[in-house]
């Protein structure tokens, strides 16, 4: 490739990759695996009797799925990572409760058959 056009080719090249990616990510966001996000049942929830009021789950969540208002609440339960329970583990007062995994496979299991997804 001549060099003149080296610099136009690769801002033009990540021009696209970005593209693609936010796209790519817009997919994730909506499914997993091919299974609308909103039909798997994967998501925290918080024992308000337990709950202390620290934040750590708020902090913890980069996908925003809880919000914090003197006590934590699960405001986006479908931005939460499929079989990710990492924030349970950061709560001091084991205030988050999650399905368990075998209900989450049984599940997945049920939702591929509907969308007759291979495993």
């Amino acid at each position: 490739m001549p060099s003149s056009v080296e610099k136009e080719y690769m801002t033009a090249l990540w021009a696209e990759f970005r593209k693609h990616r936010q796209v790519h990510l817009d997919i994730l966001q909506d499914s997993y695996k091919g299974i609308p996000r909103e039909e798997i049942p994967w998501f925290p929830k918080v024992d308000p009797k337990l709950c202390s009021g620290c934040s750590s789950c708020v902090e913890f969540c980069v996908q925003g799925v809880f919000f914090f208002d003197g006590r934590s609440h699960v405001v986006r339960p479908y931005n939460c990572v499929v079989g990710n329970s990492s924030c349970k583990t950061f709560c001091p007062e084991k205030a988050i409760s999650f399905p368990t995994l075998a209900e989450l496979k049984e599940n997945l299991k049920r939702l591929r058959e509907k969308y007759n997804l291979k495993p």
